[in-house]
């Protein structure tokens, strides 16, 4: 009897799990991710996303970033730049995002959108841009205006330029922070740029040097660096910019129209920043400063200029490697 009743019993275990078999297809799903953003300014981002997996239909027709304040999650009709087009791989993109509001929380996420129409969101990545707040201005000796000017080695290559801020001139901003950092870069086909700092006095000690990965050529370019340097007013403090790979017959480092003051607005290097002088001494051609400032921000906030008050360096040994006709110019007007 109990045989009877297992058998039965296994027929109908059986048939019920025969029954509850279903054919499942298995249909590929469009994945796309939302990066954080960098170089978050007053009003613009680096904006990044990657495509995770194109979809069923192996293409994409369009993707990139939509954009809205924190109230409202961000979809298709909040597209925040035109759109890239047309693509069969995956990998990472990005996008310049400019015309923000200041002070504003956002939110940011990447989509796609497949061929058949089907759209896909990333991750939702929330932001704040910079207030520009207080009575500051940038820290600077050039006069804030590029002169359709630019210098760069006859032969290409690569150089060092930084403004350099003497302790005597560092007293009242003992422990303030570099917030920004702003250049205007002339050249950007092939030429690379980071911004650097540097301290100490004579042969300064490189601190940090970052990449800048979208500069804006012709045109100031803004950069927040990730790293926060702290001023020590016993120290000497410099910023400048590393240029890498620019062709000969190209001026990628932007100047204004003079007169240069010698020793701290026009500092330059051509051995990686082993040793340094002004560029109206290495050619008296070249009395410019360069395109190049910095904030200084102390504990409340506050946003202020550096004195100018630096001794004149023009007596010291110039860079004996380069002569007067291996930096040039060029002026466009």
């Amino acid at each position: 009897m109990k045989s009877k009743i297992f058998i039965s019993a296994l027929l109908i275990t059986l048939f019920i799990f025969i029954s509850g078999c279903k054919k499942i297809d298995l249909e590929r799903i469009a994945m796309i991710r939302t990066d954080q953003p960098t170089n978050v300014l007053e009003t613009s981002i680096n904006a990044y996303g990657s495509i995770i997996d194109i979809g069923k239909d192996e293409s994409v027709q369009e993707y990139g970033f939509c954009l809205s304040y924190i109230n409202k999650p961000p979809t298709i009709d909040d597209k925040a730049v035109p759109p890239f087009e047309n693509t069969s791989t995956t990998g990472d993109f990005s996008s310049i995002i400019s015309g923000l509001a200041e002070n504003k929380t956002y939110q940011i996420r990447a989509y796609l959108i497949e061929l058949s129409g089907v759209v896909s969101y990333g991750n939702i990545v929330e932001f704040k841009t910079l207030s520009s707040g207080g009575s500051g201005s940038w820290l600077h000796y050039d006069d804030g205006v590029n002169a359709d000017n630019g210098v760069g080695l006859t032969e290409g290559g690569n150089f060092d330029v930084a403004i350099r801020f003497p302790t005597q001139a560092l007293q009242q901003y003992n422990g303030f922070e570099v917030t920004k950092i702003k250049f205007f870069p002339r050249e950007g086909t092939t030429t690379l740029y980071s911004i650097t700092i540097w301290e100490g006095a004579g042969s300064p000690n490189l601190v940090h040097y970052e990449l800048v990965d979208f500069p804006q050529i012709n045109a100031w370019t803004e950069f927040v660096p990730s790293y926060i340097y702290i001023i020590d007013s016993s120290i000497e403090f410099w910023v400048g910019y590393w240029v890498q790979d620019h062709p000969s017959g190209t001026y990628p480092a932007g100047v204004d129209d003079g007169p240069a003051i010698t020793g701290a607005g026009n500092m330059f290097s051509t051995d990686n920043g082993d040793t340094w002088d002004a560029l109206s001494i290495l050619n008296p051609d070249l009395d410019f400063n360069w395109n190049l400032q910095v904030y200084v921000t102390n504990e409340k906030g506050e946003e202020v200029q550096l004195v100018n008050n630096v001794p004149d360096r023009s007596a010291e040994t110039s860079i004996t490697s380069i002569d007067k006709n291996g930096i040039v110019a060029e002026k466009t007007k």
